[in-house]
């Protein structure tokens, strides 16, 4: 009777045992297996997002110079016509990320910010110079300066910027979809990403 009851423990000692064994392998094997599936898209996402956009409008310029007394002063003008093609482009892949499979989490250290290219044409559609102040090649660059500054505010206050991060959040949207899928969680700078709605404070 006592080796039946011994043999009876063992028995049930090498079954926990095996089962143990084989559950922790196949949480492995889960493991590995999420791991490859959020690379995989990690990969896919490694890509470069572009909005695109013309902007045109007429800026004036105007300038005033003062001789001997102010009663006496000499002003030129111009009116440019002014055409740009702007880009806004993510770089993902310099979206910077570690994955951690002892806690099943994914950290997203950097997000890169937004790059702006601006491609403007000027047409001087109308150019009068003062008697006494003509144009000179200063005159030109505070003209440019001027019309960068004016299509930057532009660009700011259209939708190229919003659609632009918009289609950056989509993506790292996915991310987080599938990592939460997978079991594991996404963390930005030392924060757990809840929702997705987390993710939009975050676009640089």
């Amino acid at each position: 009777m006592r080796n039946f009851i011994i043999g009876v423990l063992l028995s049930l000692v090498v079954f926990l045992t095996v089962s143990y064994c084989s559950e922790k392998r196949q949480q492995q094997r889960e493991v590995i297996r999420s791991t490859q599936m959020i690379q995989q898209e990690l990969a896919q996402v490694s890509k470069l997002i572009v909005s695109e956009a013309t902007f045109s409008d007429i800026y004036t310029y105007e300038q005033s110079k003062s001789f001997w007394t102010e009663w006496f002063t000499s002003t030129k003008s111009a009116i440019v016509l002014v055409q740009a093609r702007v880009s806004v482009t993510y770089d993902l892949q310099q979206l910077q990320t570690r994955l951690d499979e002892s806690t099943q989490t994914i950290h997203i250290t950097h997000i890169p910010p937004p790059e702006i290219k601006i491609q403007p044409s000027f047409e001087f559609y109308h150019i009068d110079n003062g008697h006494l102040n003509k144009f000179q090649a200063q005159d030109l660059n505070t003209i440019q300066e001027n019309i960068n500054q004016m299509l930057q505010e532009k660009i700011q206050n259209s939708d190229l910027m919003t659609n632009a991060e918009n289609r950056l959040i989509s993506e790292l949207q996915k991310i987080w979809l599938l990592s939460h899928s997978l079991g594991w969680q996404v963390e930005y700078q030392g924060q757990l990403l809840e929702t997705t709605d987390a993710i939009v404070p975050l676009i640089p």
